[in-house]
């Protein structure tokens, strides 16, 4: 009699989310906010320019990424595969999208500009003297390396679960200080360019 007369429980609209899922998501947060204070680290040796602002947006559309991937169940090496291209893509759309069709997908004018940036960034950082200004070959080459800091950052840290060794792509990003350029980074034009002479 009292199994009769109690209501029935409510149904569920919606599916809660799972510890697990709620833990992923943290860490997605995590390693976003740990990217992008490594980032503002460089602003120290580069203090002007769009780069930063780009890389930061650039960092976050793939941590969405990784989320959203994680959250449909994606195999963890499928979401490294559909990052690349969209991070190649917003590349693009940052640092050459005059030349791009709609401003993000990439024709040969739109390539043959990327490339050029890349080698004219590669020039300029051997003529750089931190702290100073970002050129357009110089934010293109710190964009890039920021979307593919951010694929392995969100694989390893969170993907895969090994945050330590993302600890020290974090740390390889952070020791960029010019007070250290002249003696720890002397002639390593991917972390840290020489002064000038």
């Amino acid at each position: 009699m009292t199994t009769l007369l109690t209501a029935p429980p409510a149904p569920t609209t919606g599916r809660r989310a799972t510890p697990e899922a709620v833990l992923l998501l943290r860490r997605s947060l995590v390693a976003f906010v740990a990217t992008c204070l490594s980032l503002g680290a460089v602003e120290a040796v580069v203090r002007h320019g769009p780069w930063l602002g780009r890389s930061i947006a650039v960092t976050a559309l793939m941590m969405v990424m990784g989320a959203f991937g994680r959250a449909v169940r994606l195999p963890r090496p499928l979401i490294i595969v559909a990052q690349l291209p969209v991070a190649f893509l917003a590349v693009i759309a940052f640092q050459a999208s005059k030349e791009a069709h709609a401003g993000f997908l990439p024709g040969w004018n739109a390539l043959q500009l990327f490339g050029h940036r890349w080698w004219d960034g590669i020039g300029d950082f051997t003529r750089f003297a931190p702290p100073g200004h970002a050129s357009a070959g110089i934010t293109t080459i710190i964009v890039s390396v920021a979307a593919a800091a951010a694929i392995g950052i969100d694989a390893i840290a969170v993907s895969y679960r090994q945050p330590h060794i993302a600890g020290l792509v974090l740390l390889a990003i952070y020791r960029c200080r010019p007070s250290r350029c002249p003696t720890v980074c002397a002639g390593r034009r991917s972390c840290c360019p020489p002064s000038a002479t």
